[in-house]
């Protein structure tokens, strides 16, 4: 038996939340995993697009468009 006890690295349960914790930060800056999606959303809401009809009236395309981007 040994006179000194075991470094604290030594102890498994250091080590296996050092290497998850270790894994994690590679993971994260090596940008594994979810990639980076950018969306961007066009309305037209000129009046001389629709003709007569009223803005965002009920069953035009401008309230489809507006209920599109809201969903």
């Amino acid at each position: 038996m040994s006179l000194y006890p075991r470094k604290l690295w030594q102890y498994s349960l250091f080590q296996i939340p050092l290497v998850f914790l270790l894994g994690s930060l590679l993971w994260w800056s090596l940008r594994l995993g979810r990639p980076t999606v950018a969306v961007a959303i066009v309305l037209d809401l000129s009046s001389s697009t629709y003709g007569n009809q009223s803005f965002n009236a009920p069953n035009t395309i401008s309230a489809q468009e507006v209920a599109a981007v809201n969903v």
